[in-house]
């Protein structure tokens, strides 16, 4: 397959960066259904904050959420009103456009980890991965295969444009693990900086979305394996120092040094409560792999096993948040989507190592042709299967509320479902925002409903003299 040289790689890590951007932000585009603790949870707090108007969800009144990312929410919001964006759609339109650039940095840091480690797969294979000239790269081409592979692959698209922390929590991992890798190819000052760095990240991850803390595990245990136990004190210390900056968030917002935390625990994993919220059965988080990786997962499997000896910490952080999350009754896709970047670039990173040093080219590179012809037709079969792709109601009700608080006659907005209407985040303005309820009809400072065509409140609000005024696919705003 021959070598490359470090600037025609620049020009494949660009167009991986390009197409990675252009397909993040073409998902925002089809304007993918949108969960409410997107609104609830990270954009309304900050948004009564700074308004005095908003609705406080009951996690807020509980103290089960740290304000870290509803205060970096803030501080982006606080310079959008003083620069007068005021529109909830617009609003919302940054946000989600945030994050789905900042979620390139996750194939950025797969090309790095899966070149780390398909050079250990080149040098186990008796491949010569020294680095003899400025035109040699050793593992090049499988860590371009894992970049491909975590731009283009489509829950990745999907859980982009999110205000959810399993977005950063999954790319501080992601990079954790891709600095602590490359530690053990470095020594002396390069080597501490690398596993400082490494420690901040994944104590950042964790500490951001405690379930994902258990992934800390695995590059500390590989540290230690080594016999590298200062650089193993270096990623507790880490731990202990971003647990008291947090800590300390949680004492000024909450009264209490790590409030939030103990009551995050407690609520889920002691009193088991999350399952209010819904019951999923064991197999649920199989049934979700099945679903996004079907006919390229034996392949991929296999890859990702032939290469065990070197990835072990990827596969075991993917594997381990699986199973223990499998242990609680409430699931939802959401909380494992930090299992496929590690999974794919254990799995893409072993195949580009054996494709690029095979002993019969030919073969190899047509059984890699066969894998990528598989995983992209899983991955278009498989948009069409995420959830509540498309057009979503809930989608709807948000761009309603948002139209309406724009409205300059508004005095009063009823919301039939205020659950899916965004809040006060997507109104953008300071006039009452209540969920609908018939008797509040006979006041007349409710003069908009945003109501879903043809339900029982549309008929009330039609038969009070209310008149359609904007339509939202099934989502009708009234006037009176």
């Amino acid at each position: 397959m021959g070598h490359v040289t470090r600037k025609s790689l620049r020009w494949h890590l660009s167009l991986v960066f390009v197409v990675a951007l252009v397909s993040r932000i073409a998902f925002f585009f089809f304007e993918p259904w949108l969960h409410p603790d997107e609104f609830f949870q990270y954009l309304e707090p900050p948004q009564w904050h700074l308004t005095g108007f908003g609705w406080k969800a009951w996690e807020w009144r509980d103290g089960i959420r740290s304000w870290v990312m509803p205060a970096y929410h803030g501080g982006w919001l606080a310079l959008l009103r003083a620069l007068g964006v005021r529109d909830g759609r617009t609003l919302l339109a940054f946000f989600q456009l945030h994050w789905a650039v900042v979620s390139v940095l996750l194939p950025c840091g797969a090309f790095r980890a899966g070149r780390v480690l398909a050079a250990r797969v080149e040098a186990m294979e008796g491949a010569d991965v020294s680095a003899g000239s400025s035109s040699e790269i050793p593992g090049w081409f499988g860590g371009l295969l894992a970049a491909w592979a975590v731009a283009l692959f489509p829950p990745l698209l999907y859980f982009a444009p999110r205000m959810l922390t399993e977005v950063p929590s999954m790319i501080a991992i992601v990079w954790g693990y891709t600095f602590a890798l490359e530690s053990h190819d470095k020594a002396g000052k390069h080597a501490n900086k690398a596993i400082v760095v490494a420690g901040l990240l994944l104590s950042f991850g964790a500490w951001l979305r405690l379930p994902n803390a258990p992934l800390i595990a695995f590059p500390l245990l590989e540290l230690l394996i080594r016999k590298r136990v200062r650089h193993a004190l270096f990623i507790v210390g880490s731990f202990v120092l971003v647990g008291l900056a947090f800590g300390m968030v949680d004492l000024l917002t909450w009264g209490r040094m790590f409030h939030s935390v103990l009551a995050f625990i407690n609520y889920n994993f002691i009193q088991g409560r999350a399952a209010e919220h819904g019951v999923e059965p064991p197999f649920f988080y199989a049934e979700v792999i099945l679903r996004h990786s079907g006919w390229a997962l034996p392949f991929a499997l296999a890859m990702a096993l032939r290469g065990i000896k070197v990835n072990w910490t990827f596969l075991a952080g993917a594997l381990s948040i699986v199973l223990y999350l499998t242990t609680q009754p409430h699931k939802e896709e959401r909380f494992i989507i930090a299992i496929w970047p590690l999974f794919l670039i254990a799995s893409a990173s072993t195949a580009g190592a054996l494709v690029f040093h095979a002993r019969h080219p030919l073969r190899a590179r047509a059984l890699l042709t066969l894998g990528c012809v598989i995983a992209l037709g899983q991955g278009i079969f498989g948009v069409s299967r995420l959830p509540r792709y498309g057009h979503a109601e809930r989608y709807r009700y948000s761009f309603a509320t948002a139209w309406t608080g724009q409205r300059p006659d508004a005095t009063g907005v009823l919301v039939e479902d205020h659950y899916q209407s965004g809040g006060h985040f997507c109104l953008g303005s300071t006039v009452p925002l209540v969920g609908f309820r018939g008797e509040l009809l006979l006041s007349r400072l409710f003069n908009y409903a945003v109501v879903r065509k043809g339900s029982t409140a549309y008929e009330q609000v039609e038969q009070r003299g209310f008149r359609s005024v904007s339509e939202f696919g099934a989502v009708v705003v009234m006037k009176r």
